[in-house]
Protein backbone atom coordinates (compact mmCIF):
# COMPACT_ATOMS: atom_id res chain seq x y z
CA UNK A 1 0.00 0.00 0.00
CA UNK A 2 2.82 2.40 0.90
CA UNK A 3 4.58 1.51 -2.37
CA UNK A 4 1.42 2.23 -4.33
CA UNK A 5 1.02 5.63 -2.67
CA UNK A 6 4.69 6.45 -3.34
CA UNK A 7 4.39 5.48 -7.02
CA UNK A 8 1.27 7.52 -7.49
CA UNK A 9 2.97 10.55 -5.91
CA UNK A 10 5.79 10.28 -8.42
CA UNK A 11 3.25 9.93 -11.21
CA UNK A 12 1.49 13.12 -10.12
CA UNK A 13 4.84 14.93 -9.92
CA UNK A 14 5.72 13.88 -13.47
CA UNK A 15 2.31 15.02 -14.68
CA UNK A 16 2.81 18.41 -13.06
CA UNK A 17 6.29 18.80 -14.54
CA UNK A 18 5.04 17.85 -18.00
CA UNK A 19 1.95 20.01 -18.08
CA UNK A 20 3.51 22.86 -16.16
CA UNK A 21 2.10 25.46 -13.81
CA UNK A 22 0.15 28.62 -14.47
CA UNK A 23 0.83 32.31 -14.93
CA UNK A 24 -1.38 35.28 -15.77
CA UNK A 25 -1.36 37.75 -18.64
CA UNK A 26 -3.49 40.91 -19.07
CA UNK A 27 -6.22 41.00 -21.71
CA UNK A 28 -8.85 43.59 -22.61
CA UNK A 29 -12.39 42.27 -23.10
CA UNK A 30 -15.82 43.82 -23.66
CA UNK A 31 -18.58 43.89 -21.09
CA UNK A 32 -22.21 44.74 -21.86
CA UNK A 33 -24.05 47.81 -20.59
CA UNK A 34 -25.79 47.52 -17.26
CA UNK A 35 -29.13 48.41 -18.83
CA UNK A 36 -29.84 45.63 -21.35
CA UNK A 37 -33.61 45.63 -21.06
CA UNK A 38 -34.19 48.01 -23.96
CA UNK A 39 -32.44 49.69 -26.87
CA UNK A 40 -31.98 53.40 -26.26
CA UNK A 41 -31.83 55.96 -29.01
CA UNK A 42 -31.50 59.19 -27.02
CA UNK A 43 -30.66 60.21 -23.47
CA UNK A 44 -31.37 63.56 -21.85
CA UNK A 45 -29.40 64.51 -18.75
CA UNK A 46 -30.87 66.93 -16.25
CA UNK A 47 -28.58 69.23 -14.27
CA UNK A 48 -26.77 67.30 -11.55
CA UNK A 49 -27.55 68.31 -7.98
CA UNK A 50 -24.52 69.16 -5.89
CA UNK A 51 -21.72 71.72 -5.50
CA UNK A 52 -21.72 73.97 -8.57
CA UNK A 53 -17.97 73.68 -9.21
CA UNK A 54 -18.06 69.89 -9.22
CA UNK A 55 -21.29 69.55 -11.20
CA UNK A 56 -19.94 71.83 -13.93
CA UNK A 57 -16.86 69.61 -14.29
CA UNK A 58 -19.01 66.47 -14.22
CA UNK A 59 -21.30 67.83 -16.96
CA UNK A 60 -18.26 68.53 -19.13
CA UNK A 61 -16.74 65.12 -18.36
CA UNK A 62 -19.96 63.34 -19.36
CA UNK A 63 -19.79 65.08 -22.74
CA UNK A 64 -16.10 64.24 -23.26
CA UNK A 65 -16.54 60.59 -22.31
CA UNK A 66 -19.68 60.02 -24.35
CA UNK A 67 -19.28 56.50 -25.79
CA UNK A 68 -18.35 56.17 -29.44
CA UNK A 69 -18.64 52.36 -29.71
CA UNK A 70 -21.69 50.15 -29.52
CA UNK A 71 -25.24 51.32 -30.08
CA UNK A 72 -25.59 54.93 -31.30
CA UNK A 73 -26.85 57.20 -28.53
CA UNK A 74 -28.06 60.78 -28.94
CA UNK A 75 -27.02 62.66 -25.80
CA UNK A 76 -28.67 65.90 -24.72
CA UNK A 77 -26.56 67.44 -21.97
CA UNK A 78 -28.18 70.08 -19.73
CA UNK A 79 -27.04 73.14 -21.70
CA UNK A 80 -28.09 71.62 -25.03
CA UNK A 81 -31.39 70.43 -23.55
CA UNK A 82 -32.22 73.91 -22.31
CA UNK A 83 -31.28 75.51 -25.64
CA UNK A 84 -33.50 73.05 -27.56
CA UNK A 85 -36.55 73.47 -25.33
CA UNK A 86 -36.17 76.96 -23.80
CA UNK A 87 -37.23 75.50 -20.44
CA UNK A 88 -35.58 76.69 -17.24
CA UNK A 89 -34.16 73.50 -15.74
CA UNK A 90 -33.46 74.97 -12.29
CA UNK A 91 -35.92 76.17 -9.68
CA UNK A 92 -35.87 79.59 -7.99
CA UNK A 93 -33.29 78.44 -5.43
CA UNK A 94 -30.87 77.26 -8.12
CA UNK A 95 -31.52 73.53 -7.59
CA UNK A 96 -32.47 71.26 -10.53
CA UNK A 97 -36.19 70.82 -11.10
CA UNK A 98 -37.31 67.24 -11.77
CA UNK A 99 -40.55 68.35 -13.42
CA UNK A 100 -38.78 70.82 -15.70
CA UNK A 101 -36.18 68.24 -16.66
CA UNK A 102 -38.84 65.68 -17.60
CA UNK A 103 -40.78 68.27 -19.63
CA UNK A 104 -37.64 69.33 -21.47
CA UNK A 105 -36.75 65.68 -22.20
CA UNK A 106 -40.22 65.09 -23.68
CA UNK A 107 -39.92 68.10 -25.95
CA UNK A 108 -36.54 66.83 -27.12
CA UNK A 109 -38.10 63.41 -27.91
CA UNK A 110 -35.61 61.67 -25.59
CA UNK A 111 -36.15 58.06 -24.53
CA UNK A 112 -34.88 58.40 -20.96
CA UNK A 113 -33.97 61.17 -18.56
CA UNK A 114 -30.84 60.81 -16.46
CA UNK A 115 -31.03 62.56 -13.09
CA UNK A 116 -27.90 62.71 -10.96
CA UNK A 117 -27.04 63.86 -7.46
CA UNK A 118 -23.69 64.10 -5.71
CA UNK A 119 -24.18 62.43 -2.34
CA UNK A 120 -20.74 62.79 -0.75
CA UNK A 121 -17.51 64.37 -1.85
CA UNK A 122 -14.01 64.64 -0.44
CA UNK A 123 -11.61 66.89 -2.34
CA UNK A 124 -8.83 66.88 0.26
CA UNK A 125 -5.64 64.85 -0.42
CA UNK A 126 -4.72 62.20 2.15
CA UNK A 127 -2.66 63.44 5.10
CA UNK A 128 1.02 62.44 5.24
CA UNK A 129 1.71 59.21 7.10
CA UNK A 130 3.28 59.57 10.50
CA UNK A 131 5.50 56.52 10.00
CA UNK A 132 6.83 54.58 6.99
CA UNK A 133 5.55 51.46 8.74
CA UNK A 134 1.99 52.78 8.80
CA UNK A 135 0.04 50.76 6.20
CA UNK A 136 -3.46 51.69 7.30
CA UNK A 137 -5.88 52.90 4.58
CA UNK A 138 -5.70 56.63 4.05
CA UNK A 139 -8.74 58.72 3.04
CA UNK A 140 -8.29 60.28 -0.38
CA UNK A 141 -10.25 62.27 -2.93
CA UNK A 142 -13.61 60.55 -3.36
CA UNK A 143 -17.02 61.17 -4.92
CA UNK A 144 -20.32 59.34 -4.37
CA UNK A 145 -22.87 59.92 -7.12
CA UNK A 146 -26.39 58.52 -7.56
CA UNK A 147 -28.20 58.22 -10.88
CA UNK A 148 -31.91 57.76 -11.50
CA UNK A 149 -33.04 56.65 -14.97
CA UNK A 150 -36.54 57.93 -15.82
CA UNK A 151 -38.66 56.66 -18.70
CA UNK A 152 -39.68 59.87 -20.46
CA UNK A 153 -42.94 58.53 -21.91
CA UNK A 154 -44.36 57.25 -18.61
CA UNK A 155 -42.40 59.32 -16.12
CA UNK A 156 -41.56 56.17 -14.14
CA UNK A 157 -38.14 55.39 -12.74
CA UNK A 158 -36.74 52.34 -14.54
CA UNK A 159 -33.25 52.25 -13.06
CA UNK A 160 -31.11 53.45 -10.19
CA UNK A 161 -27.38 53.25 -9.61
CA UNK A 162 -25.00 54.62 -6.99
CA UNK A 163 -21.30 54.97 -7.73
CA UNK A 164 -18.46 55.63 -5.28
CA UNK A 165 -14.92 56.09 -6.61
CA UNK A 166 -11.74 57.35 -4.96
CA UNK A 167 -8.52 58.47 -6.56
CA UNK A 168 -6.70 55.15 -6.15
CA UNK A 169 -9.56 53.24 -7.80
CA UNK A 170 -9.74 55.78 -10.64
CA UNK A 171 -6.03 55.58 -11.42
CA UNK A 172 -6.02 51.78 -11.28
CA UNK A 173 -9.11 51.33 -13.47
CA UNK A 174 -8.09 54.00 -16.00
CA UNK A 175 -4.28 54.30 -16.18
CA UNK A 176 -4.52 56.95 -18.91
CA UNK A 177 -5.89 59.37 -16.31
CA UNK A 178 -2.52 59.38 -14.52
CA UNK A 179 -1.16 61.78 -17.15
CA UNK A 180 -4.14 64.12 -16.74
CA UNK A 181 -3.22 67.52 -15.36
CA UNK A 182 -5.15 69.51 -12.81
CA UNK A 183 -6.25 68.48 -9.36
CA UNK A 184 -6.40 64.80 -8.32
CA UNK A 185 -10.15 65.11 -7.88
CA UNK A 186 -10.38 65.78 -11.63
CA UNK A 187 -9.24 62.21 -12.27
CA UNK A 188 -12.00 60.97 -9.98
CA UNK A 189 -14.56 63.01 -11.95
CA UNK A 190 -13.33 61.58 -15.24
CA UNK A 191 -13.48 58.02 -13.86
CA UNK A 192 -16.96 58.37 -12.39
CA UNK A 193 -18.32 59.76 -15.65
CA UNK A 194 -16.93 56.75 -17.53
CA UNK A 195 -18.49 54.44 -14.96
CA UNK A 196 -21.78 56.29 -15.40
CA UNK A 197 -21.84 55.66 -19.13
CA UNK A 198 -21.48 51.94 -18.41
CA UNK A 199 -25.22 51.97 -17.69
CA UNK A 200 -25.97 52.48 -21.36
CA UNK A 201 -23.00 51.57 -23.50
CA UNK A 202 -20.54 48.68 -23.71
CA UNK A 203 -17.04 49.25 -22.45
CA UNK A 204 -13.77 47.42 -22.14
CA UNK A 205 -12.27 46.05 -18.98
CA UNK A 206 -8.88 44.55 -18.15
CA UNK A 207 -8.81 40.94 -16.95
CA UNK A 208 -6.06 38.50 -16.04
CA UNK A 209 -6.09 35.35 -18.16
CA UNK A 210 -4.48 32.11 -17.04
CA UNK A 211 -1.65 30.87 -19.28
CA UNK A 212 -0.07 27.42 -19.12
CA UNK A 213 3.64 27.44 -18.29
CA UNK A 214 5.18 24.08 -19.30
CA UNK A 215 8.72 22.97 -18.50
CA UNK A 216 9.90 19.50 -19.40
CA UNK A 217 8.11 18.73 -22.67
CA UNK A 218 9.31 19.48 -26.22
CA UNK A 219 8.42 23.00 -27.24
CA UNK A 220 8.30 24.32 -23.69
CA UNK A 221 10.92 26.97 -24.41
CA UNK A 222 8.89 28.46 -27.27
CA UNK A 223 5.72 28.42 -25.16
CA UNK A 224 7.47 30.25 -22.32
CA UNK A 225 8.83 32.85 -24.76
CA UNK A 226 5.28 33.43 -25.99
CA UNK A 227 4.09 33.76 -22.41
CA UNK A 228 6.60 36.53 -21.87
CA UNK A 229 5.19 38.50 -24.80
CA UNK A 230 1.61 37.90 -23.58
CA UNK A 231 2.47 39.28 -20.14
CA UNK A 232 3.60 42.45 -21.92
CA UNK A 233 0.28 42.64 -23.76
CA UNK A 234 1.90 41.65 -27.10
CA UNK A 235 -0.53 38.89 -27.99
CA UNK A 236 0.46 39.03 -31.68
CA UNK A 237 4.08 38.13 -30.93
CA UNK A 238 3.00 35.58 -28.34
CA UNK A 239 0.80 33.85 -30.91
CA UNK A 240 3.72 33.52 -33.30
CA UNK A 241 5.79 31.68 -30.68
CA UNK A 242 2.92 29.39 -29.71
CA UNK A 243 2.14 28.61 -33.35
CA UNK A 244 5.78 27.68 -33.87
CA UNK A 245 5.65 25.35 -30.86
CA UNK A 246 2.36 23.78 -32.00
CA UNK A 247 3.66 23.27 -35.54
CA UNK A 248 6.78 21.45 -34.32
CA UNK A 249 5.05 19.56 -31.51
CA UNK A 250 1.36 19.17 -32.31
CA UNK A 251 0.70 17.31 -29.06
CA UNK A 252 1.95 20.21 -26.89
CA UNK A 253 -1.37 21.02 -25.20
CA UNK A 254 0.11 24.09 -23.47
CA UNK A 255 0.78 25.72 -26.84
CA UNK A 256 -2.74 24.97 -28.07
CA UNK A 257 -4.30 26.17 -24.82
CA UNK A 258 -2.46 29.48 -24.99
CA UNK A 259 -3.26 29.79 -28.72
CA UNK A 260 -6.93 29.64 -27.77
CA UNK A 261 -6.43 32.64 -25.50
CA UNK A 262 -4.61 34.59 -28.23
CA UNK A 263 -7.59 34.02 -30.55
CA UNK A 264 -9.93 35.29 -27.83
CA UNK A 265 -7.74 38.38 -27.44
CA UNK A 266 -8.69 39.40 -30.98
CA UNK A 267 -12.33 38.30 -30.47
CA UNK A 268 -12.16 35.22 -32.73
CA UNK A 269 -13.97 33.01 -30.27
CA UNK A 270 -14.82 30.16 -32.63
CA UNK A 271 -11.14 29.71 -33.51
CA UNK A 272 -10.38 29.84 -29.80
CA UNK A 273 -12.82 26.99 -29.18
CA UNK A 274 -11.31 24.84 -31.94
CA UNK A 275 -7.81 25.37 -30.57
CA UNK A 276 -8.92 24.56 -27.04
CA UNK A 277 -10.65 21.38 -28.23
CA UNK A 278 -7.41 20.36 -29.92
CA UNK A 279 -5.58 20.87 -26.62
CA UNK A 280 -8.17 18.74 -24.79
CA UNK A 281 -7.72 15.86 -27.22
CA UNK A 282 -4.09 15.49 -26.08
CA UNK A 283 -4.52 16.12 -22.38
CA UNK A 284 -8.07 16.63 -21.07
CA UNK A 285 -7.96 18.33 -17.69
CA UNK A 286 -9.80 20.62 -15.34
CA UNK A 287 -7.73 23.58 -16.51
CA UNK A 288 -9.07 23.32 -20.07
CA UNK A 289 -12.62 23.00 -18.75
CA UNK A 290 -12.27 26.23 -16.78
CA UNK A 291 -10.87 28.01 -19.84
CA UNK A 292 -13.79 26.74 -21.91
CA UNK A 293 -16.24 28.24 -19.42
CA UNK A 294 -14.27 31.49 -19.42
CA UNK A 295 -14.41 31.61 -23.24
CA UNK A 296 -18.14 31.04 -23.13
CA UNK A 297 -18.72 33.86 -20.63
CA UNK A 298 -16.42 36.25 -22.50
CA UNK A 299 -18.05 35.58 -25.86
CA UNK A 300 -21.52 35.96 -24.38
CA UNK A 301 -20.59 39.36 -22.90
CA UNK A 302 -19.23 40.39 -26.30
CA UNK A 303 -22.49 39.39 -28.02
CA UNK A 304 -24.59 41.18 -25.41
CA UNK A 305 -22.40 44.29 -25.63
CA UNK A 306 -23.08 44.75 -29.34
CA UNK A 307 -26.58 43.21 -29.52
CA UNK A 308 -25.34 40.25 -31.57
CA UNK A 309 -27.40 37.05 -31.87
CA UNK A 310 -26.57 34.17 -29.59
CA UNK A 311 -23.83 31.80 -30.62
CA UNK A 312 -24.91 29.05 -32.98
CA UNK A 313 -25.35 25.98 -30.84
CA UNK A 314 -26.06 28.03 -27.73
CA UNK A 315 -24.05 28.71 -24.62
CA UNK A 316 -22.66 26.24 -22.13
CA UNK A 317 -24.75 27.82 -19.38
CA UNK A 318 -27.73 29.71 -20.82
CA UNK A 319 -28.92 32.89 -19.14
CA UNK A 320 -31.43 32.03 -16.41
CA UNK A 321 -34.90 33.57 -16.74
CA UNK A 322 -34.87 36.99 -15.01
CA UNK A 323 -37.95 36.08 -12.99
CA UNK A 324 -36.25 33.10 -11.37
CA UNK A 325 -33.79 33.29 -8.54
CA UNK A 326 -31.07 30.65 -8.13
CA UNK A 327 -33.19 29.03 -5.43
CA UNK A 328 -36.26 28.68 -7.68
CA UNK A 329 -34.56 27.53 -10.87
CA UNK A 330 -35.84 24.01 -11.52
CA UNK A 331 -33.22 21.27 -11.46
CA UNK A 332 -32.40 19.29 -14.57
CA UNK A 333 -34.42 16.18 -15.27
CA UNK A 334 -32.67 12.94 -14.26
CA UNK A 335 -31.07 11.19 -17.23
CA UNK A 336 -32.03 7.73 -18.38
CA UNK A 337 -29.20 5.24 -17.82
CA UNK A 338 -29.50 4.22 -21.47
CA UNK A 339 -28.67 7.80 -22.48
CA UNK A 340 -25.36 7.90 -20.61
CA UNK A 341 -22.07 7.74 -22.58
CA UNK A 342 -20.64 4.26 -23.07
CA UNK A 343 -17.48 4.97 -21.12
CA UNK A 344 -19.41 5.42 -17.87
CA UNK A 345 -19.70 1.64 -17.70
CA UNK A 346 -15.88 1.35 -17.34
CA UNK A 347 -14.89 0.71 -13.70
CA UNK A 348 -12.83 3.56 -12.27
CA UNK A 349 -13.73 6.05 -15.03
CA UNK A 350 -13.54 9.71 -13.98
CA UNK A 351 -17.00 11.11 -13.12
CA UNK A 352 -17.82 14.17 -15.29
CA UNK A 353 -18.23 16.42 -12.25
CA UNK A 354 -14.76 15.49 -10.90
CA UNK A 355 -11.57 17.32 -11.80
CA UNK A 356 -8.61 15.26 -12.97
CA UNK A 357 -6.77 16.12 -9.77
CA UNK A 358 -9.65 14.81 -7.65
CA UNK A 359 -9.74 11.60 -9.68
CA UNK A 360 -5.96 11.00 -9.56
CA UNK A 361 -5.71 11.67 -5.83
CA UNK A 362 -8.68 9.60 -4.73
CA UNK A 363 -8.00 6.58 -2.45
CA UNK A 364 -7.83 3.57 -4.78
CA UNK A 365 -8.27 1.03 -1.98
CA UNK A 366 -10.60 1.41 0.97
Amino acid sequence: MRCLTFSRSWFLLLVWLATGCRMTAPMTVWEPPLNRARTLGSIAMAPIAGPAELTAKLHESMIVNQPQAGQPIAFFHPQLLQEMTSIQLASFDGQPSDIAGLSAARRANADVLLQGQILRVNTEPPPPRKSPLDKSPQPSEQISLSWAVIDVASGERIGFNTLTINREQAEKAYPDLNSLGGEPVDRVIQAISRESWAMFSPRTKAVDTMLVLPWFIPGSSLVRQGNGFARQGRWDLAEEKWQDAAAKHSWNDAAWHNLALSAAAREDFELARRRLNHAKTWWPNDRADKTERWLDDTQRDYHHAFSLPDRQGGWLLPDPPPSLSPETVPSADPRDIDQLPWWTAIPGAKPPEWSWRQWLTQPWFM
